[in-house]
């Protein structure tokens, strides 16, 4: 601090003995330090208005209950005192001659302990009830009132306020003033002082000025118009007071520090509170969102079940590819492709042309979510087919499109089937017949030899005694091109739908429920009439049970249904009236083409 500094300085120039200076420097620093831990104030300014904020609650309610208490006992010490006055025969009171100095002594009581509390009880009650003066400092306020209670303590007590209208106590008044006027000054000092510190939640960085004001005011009461006190007695007084003042101080200022530690606790509580609630409401959120995301989930992987459920019923097999286009889990697919494809690039298997529109159709599923279908052209590894893909994006996983193939034909690879030795024979007869020079049967022989070793010499063959037939995993040859596939994705099915089935009458429903009913163990009814309708009033149970479940949109019924009374079965024979339907023998229809 610079008056601190400038005092260290004075010191140092004036005593030039270092043990002195020492010992000075030592005894500043300890007063100094007194000072600073005497001050409870936070060192942050926003948090120390939020504290003082808190108790001005406290501090205006106690000082409405003061104020009003001091006016009232006032009014009635006066009526006390000056009662006498007016019976006294030999010198009566008239209240209309101001010359009288009782009159003034009264009115001047009446103003300083009457009418200033009751105007303070007013404007504290407006403040607590209408809200009024809202942005008065209320702490100095208070503590400026209470320093006025000190010095009206002192002056306006009766001895001390006969002086001051300069008149003698024991000649204007009838009884004795003058013994208890002292005794009455010190207890309401000390009254004062107790009542500020102990009632009034006031900071001890202002409530010390409530003492001091009245020590001081008393002092000069003393020292300007009493004569009569030894000054010993004078200095007793004093220390006592002094004391006094100080422990009541010290109390409140305990008191402070307890509340100021209590304040921020709570503080704490409330902003963690706050916090908490805070976490809570974004936790709730979070919730809300994790919840929205897993119902997008689950309805995204229910489209894609009820796709390759409609996948598998209308296509020839189905591929899993990740992001870079790569085939996954093609187990199930080595036949199809009439080899191992895991982890092979899905346009290696298309032409150049179709690679460009197949990357244009991924773009385009990724980006509308909705499926996509594109014709292709797709190599295998001993034959080509022309194919439909379905692909179907299904979101950010690491099996990210799903694609259905509905092989529409199938044409030979690049080369052609080998032939047995009698096709050679008969085509260089035909080729003799011609024009061209006729070989001998030796040499047919020798050419049909070394095509059957040439069969030999291939991957695949098996020996069968004499001869050697090549085994190609699809015989092309035996494909008619000229056959039309019964499968399209824009028209509908070339061969008519078969008649869909009867409904179920009630009579058919109600018999298979009964048989049902035989297969249920539940408790007797001793009220029933019997355990049939026991059995059967325990269906409303199993019903609602049913009706609570998640929805199924690819239930269905059995494909088969009985002609006599038109329920379903998953065989010929019917579980309910036990009719057998004859089964058509096979072949009977078309179908698809034979050549896949």
């Amino acid at each position: 601090m610079p008056s601190m500094q400038r005092l260290k300085e004075d010191i140092t120039v004036r005593f030039d003995f270092p043990s002195l200076r020492r010992c000075t420097w030592l005894r500043l620093t300890w007063w100094n330090e007194y000072l600073t831990a005497l001050d409870l104030r936070f060192n942050d300014k926003e948090q120390e208005r939020c504290f003082k904020k808190n108790l001005e609650g406290d501090l205006l309610r106690w000082m409405l209950v003061g104020s009003t208490l001091a006016a009232v006992c006032t009014t009635f010490n006066s009526i006390a005192t000056f009662g006498p006055e007016l019976l006294n025969q030999g010198s009566p009171h008239d209240f209309s001659n101001f010359k009288d100095t009782r009159n003034l002594v009264f009115f001047g009581q009446i103003l300083l302990w009457t009418v200033v509390p009751a105007i303070l009880s007013c404007l504290i009650a407006l403040r607590i009830f209408f809200e009024f003066f809202l942005t008065w400092h209320w702490e100095i306020v208070i503590t400026s009132i209470m320093g006025y209670g000190s010095m009206v303590i002192v002056i306006g007590q009766l001895y001390h306020l006969t002086v001051l209208f300069g008149g003698d106590p024991d000649d204007v008044w009838k009884n004795d003033v003058t013994c208890s006027a002292e005794a009455w000054v010190l207890l309401g000092l000390n009254s004062m002082t107790t009542a500020a510190a102990f009632f009034l939640p006031l900071r001890s960085v202002v409530s010390w000025s409530v003492p001091v004001i009245g020590l001081i005011t008393y002092i000069i009461m003393k020292v300007a118009f009493d004569d009569d006190t030894p000054p010993s007695q004078l200095l007793v007084k004093i220390a006592l007071l002094m004391a006094l003042s100080y422990l009541a101080w010290h109390g409140a200022f305990r008191t402070e520090k307890h509340l100021r530690t209590e304040w921020r606790a709570i503080r704490e509580v409330q902003k963690a509170s706050e916090q908490i609630e805070e976490q809570q409401v974004s936790i709730q959120q979070k919730s809300r969102q994790i919840q929205e995301k897993e119902k997008e989930v689950e309805a995204t992987t229910d489209l894609v079940r009820s796709l390759q459920t409609v996948t598998k019923a209308l296509c020839d097999t189905m591929v899993h590819l990740t992001a870079d286009l790569r085939i996954r889990n093609a187990d199930t697919s080595v036949t199809f492709f009439e080899q191992d494809v895991e982890g092979l690039a899905f346009t290696d298997l298309l032409n150049k042309e179709d690679q460009s529109r197949f990357a244009a159709c991924v773009s385009r599923a990724t980006q509308a979510h909705i499926p996509v279908c594109l014709p292709v052209t797709l190599k295998k590894q001993y034959s080509t087919s022309e194919c439909h893909l379905v692909l179907v994006h299904r979101g950010n996983t690491e099996l990210r499109y799903l694609i259905g193939i509905r092989v529409e034909r199938d044409y030979p690879s690049a080369f052609e089937p080998l032939r047995s030795a009698e096709d050679e024979a008969d085509a260089a007869v035909r080729r003799g017949s011609n024009g061209a020079a006729p070989a001998s049967s030796t040499e047919a022989a020798a050419a049909a030899a070394a095509t059957a070793a040439q069969a030999t010499s291939l991957p695949g063959s098996v020996n069968q005694g004499h001869a050697f037939t090549p085994i190609i995993p699809c015989q092309i040859n035996s494909i008619d091109e000229d056959l039309e596939s019964d499968f399209s994705f824009t028209t509908y099915p070339k061969h008519d739908p078969p008649r869909p089935p009867k409904l179920t009458n009630f009579r058919a429903r109600a018999r298979t429920i009964r048989m049902i009913l035989k297969r249920w163990n539940v408790p007797r009814d001793c009220e029933s009439c019997c355990q049939y309708h026991t059995v059967l009033e325990t269906i409303d149970e199993a019903v609602e049970c049913l009706r609570q479940q998640k929805c199924d949109p690819l239930w269905s019924t059995y494909s088969q249904q009985c002609p006599r009374c038109a329920c379903m079965n998953q065989g010929p024979k019917c579980v309910v009236c036990g009719f057998l339907v004859e089964e058509k023998p096979r072949g009977s229809s078309t179908g698809r083409s034979s050549g896949r």
